[in-house]
């Protein structure tokens, strides 16, 4: 019998994922009217929740605790609701609006954990955008809006602080050097965009301004539209809905900077507009929900690349937003309690493979999804991921962070308690797994907060080291025609999943034979192919035809012959060979 095996190791490209600027911030969800959901559930999906005070037909936006998940406050950019869903302490008369489609995002305060800015826009554009500070130390740990910094005017130079026009939409993101943020608006008129950094020492006076090409000759921005940008912060959208456009740009966090302006028209009324988690797909709503390649490249393949991913005939708008579970999430327009939200459960997928989902999350009875969902900072989404290269050439694996920027250094444990050498202080690293089977490997990350404390944040994931798969086929035989032989894999506890194959491309475990020859049975999974060969020399009859009864002539002989090779006789008489002969005598 021959028997090809190898026995490579191979851990399957495995993606561990944690946040290192953020954890929990947007685990609570307010919106709508007294819509609410959270994500603090061991599952990570999204439980529907009541007791919401707040009613919004577009943007709202919320905060949580960065390590417990806890509800901090809410807001319509015009009241601020604490966790007890009250109206905070001096948290009327924000100038944000109900039907901005972003009336507010809220930022953590760069080095004190107890202070948030909340950044505002209007609908009536020549209010300004502003920004209030919140204190969590206040109100017995229920916070409240400053008294002195309330409704400050972002100045649009260190000497011209009076108010601008600005379209009712922002954005917010993380800096590159992963303590400070951006916040960025879009004036009204000359549709430029102002950048604005968030550091320790407060909001700067001196925007990063931005000039593009206006979409509309009219003047000014036509309201009706959100922006977004991308969780890697490399990319900034923003969608005008009566002009039936988005337009693309690039974005430089370290820089604040907007350019490379790519205008999309679709066709479609763009409203709602969010990013994949890994950046690489946008998602626009229109009339539903589309899918296009941001990096296909002129304005007319970007757009040829749309797909529409949300069910056929749902035409309702809403805003999309990306959430802590990196699923997207869809609020259409609806005018009756017990709304529910869609959602795209695989957005880093092209096409349908996305898997949009109607039903998303089911809301509470006396709930009513509106079009705005909560604008978040969108680093709150981003992820330092830790990439796991598979080791089929070797039995290497090798382990490396793919963003280091906010990682100083990495501990990883692997798990493998068996292996001289269980633990690594690198950040790019390689181990060789004692043995195949699953393994919880422990990364701990330590990087250096907003207020240069070293930080530890912990992240657990499994990684299976596999064997190729070990194919045993009977030894080379004799059978009977018609019988079938059996593919076994020895070792499918360390080799699955897997595909068997036998030589005419037949995938049962069972195989029958019908003819003499070589048979063949191959296995094939990530790590490689094992295979086993066998030969069937000869097929014999399960019964013979000996012939009608017959009479013969005294002393005249009859001979029976069976012959067939490998086979074993016996005969009435008590004979045990392959010819026997009949005589009369």
């Amino acid at each position: 019998m021959l028997n090809f095996r190898r026995f490579t190791l191979l851990v399957i490209a495995w993606f561990l994922a944690f946040c290192v600027v953020a954890q929990k911030e947007a685990n609570n969800w307010y919106f709508g009217n007294n819509a609410a959901f959270h994500f603090n559930t061991l599952s990570g999906n999204p439980v529907a929740i009541s007791g919401s005070a707040m009613k919004t037909l577009e943007g709202c936006s919320s905060i949580s605790d960065r390590t417990t998940g806890r509800l901090l406050f809410y807001t319509d950019g015009r009241t601020v609701y604490n966790r007890n869903n009250v109206t905070m302490t001096n948290g009327t008369g924000l100038q944000g609006h109900s039907s901005s489609s972003h009336s507010s995002v809220v930022v953590p305060f760069p080095g004190n954990k107890n202070k948030y800015y909340i950044f505002t826009v209007p609908t009536n554009a020549n209010v300004g955008a502003k920004y209030s500070v919140v204190d969590m130390t206040q109100s017995s740990g229920l916070g409240a809006v400053s008294t002195t910094q309330k409704n400050i005017q972002l100045a649009q130079s260190p000497t011209n602080t009076m108010a601008y026009p600005v379209a009712d939409k922002c954005a917010a993101i993380g800096h590159s050097n992963g303590r400070d943020y951006w916040v960025v608006v879009q004036h009204n008129t000359s549709w430029s965009f102002y950048a604005y950094l968030v550091t320790s020492s407060g909001v700067s006076n001196t925007p990063v301004i931005s000039t593009i090409t206006p979409i509309s000759l009219s003047g000014r921005i036509p309201h009706y539209g959100c922006m977004k940008i991308s969780p890697d912060a490399k990319k900034l959208v923003t969608c005008y809905a009566s002009l039936q456009t988005f337009a693309l740009f690039d974005f430089n966090s370290r820089t604040g900077a907007v350019t490379n302006q790519i205008s999309v028209n679709n066709g479609q009324l763009d409203y709602g507009v969010e990013f994949s988690p890994d950046s690489k797909l946008l998602y626009v709503n229109g009339r539903g929900v589309r899918q296009y390649n941001p990096f296909a490249g002129t304005a007319s393949q970007i757009n040829t690349s749309g797909v529409l991913v949300s069910s056929t005939g749902m035409n309702l708008q809403g805003q999309l937003q990306l959430g802590p579970d990196l699923k997207i999430y869809w609020s259409k327009l609806s005018f009756s309690a017990g709304s529910v939200v869609s959602r795209i459960d695989s957005p880093n997928v092209s096409g349908l493979g996305c898997a949009f989902r109607d039903t998303g999350v089911v809301l509470t009875s006396s709930a009513v999804a509106r079009l705005g969902l909560p604008t978040f900072v969108q680093s709150f989404f981003t992820t330092t991921t830790l990439e796991v290269k598979d080791a089929c050439d070797s039995s290497w694996v090798k382990i490396s962070v793919k963003d280091t920027a906010a990682v100083d250094s990495v501990l990883y444990v692997y798990g493998d308690t068996a292996s001289k050498k269980n633990s690594s202080w690198n950040k790019l690293d390689s181990h060789i797994f004692s043995q195949p089977g699953k393994f919880e490997v422990i990364a701990y990350a330590f990087y250096t907060d907003k207020k240069g404390k070293v930080v530890r944040d912990t992240l657990r994931d499994t990684i299976e080291v596999l064997q190729v798969p070990i194919v045993q086929l009977p030894n080379d035989t004799t059978i009977c025609v018609g019988d079938s032989v059996p593919g076994l894999i020895l070792n499918p506890q360390y080799s699955s999943p897997s595909e068997r194959y036998w030589q005419d491309s037949s995938q049962n475990v069972w195989y029958q034979i019908d003819t003499i020859g070589k048979f063949y049975m191959s296995a094939t999974n990530r790590c490689g192919t094992g295979s086993d060969t066998m030969y069937v020399d000869s097929l014999f009859k399960r019964s013979f035809d000996l012939g009608n009864d017959t009479v013969i002539c005294l002393g005249d002989s009859l001979v029976f012959d069976i012959s067939d090779t490998s086979a074993t006789y016996l005969w009435s008489t008590g004979d045990t060979t392959p010819v026997y002969v009949a005589d009369s005598t």
